[in-house]
């Protein structure tokens, strides 16, 4: 990958931030007093659940097509290089 990390450890962040946004997006929405926003806590783990997997998916596709067709490019093992 790009910088240098086991793929793994790509999917395994973006999924765990990705599940983050939604504690934080509810903490945020608590901060500002938004209306029946205590009506979505109940709902929260497995919004976050979803997110997480999601996000693992994406990562995951993302990292099999970048192995697949976009190291390959001369663009992209410039950057890998630093040129």
């Amino acid at each position: 990958m790009i910088l240098g990390r086991k793929p793994w450890a790509y999917v395994a962040t973006v999924a765990v931030v990705f599940g983050l946004s939604v504690p934080i997006t509810y903490g945020a929405w608590l901060l500002f007093e938004l209306p029946a926003v205590a009506e979505l806590r109940p709902h929260l783990p497995l919004c976050t659940g979803i997110y997480v997997i999601l996000g693992g998916i994406g990562a995951s596709l993302g990292a099999f097509i970048y192995r697949s067709r976009l190291e390959k490019y001369r663009i992209v093992k410039q950057i890998r290089q630093g040129n």
